[in-house]
């Protein structure tokens, strides 16, 4: 089973120690700390972040995963991914931005190296 698909697409390999998930917390709007310095407020969800770093890549899988994260039409996309407890999950995601940087140009096609995306749970 792939370790990532995002909208049902299998993303390309991943560094070994590219895959984060964090969990945050969402606060509500009164929470913040009092005159004596405690902290107050309520506890509304928490969400994952998932932060992927992706081995080196060419210019093939990078169309690959720029068609899933860059879709000015879609701002929400469905990400199947392996969750902190070792199931495979799926949540609503939206992206932040990608950099691609080119490392390398072998046989006259570019490597990318370093590529990372954030998705942020809806």
């Amino acid at each position: 089973m792939a370790v990532l698909k995002i909208n049902g697409v299998v993303m390309p390999e991943i560094l070994e120690d590219g895959y984060n998930i964090s969990k945050n917390k969402i606060w509500s709007s009164n929470s913040g700390r009092v005159k004596s310095g405690k902290m107050v407020g309520t506890i509304i969800a928490v969400k994952r972040t998932l932060d992927i770093t992706f081995a080196p890549l060419t210019e093939e899988q990078v169309a690959v995963i720029d068609a899933q994260v860059s879709d000015a039409t879609k701002p929400f996309q469905r990400v199947e991914y392996w969750d902190e407890k070792g199931t495979y999950s799926t949540m609503n995601v939206y992206f932040g931005d990608v950099t691609y940087s080119t490392c390398a140009v072998v046989n006259g096609k570019k490597i990318f190296k370093g590529t990372g995306i954030s998705g942020i749970e809806q």
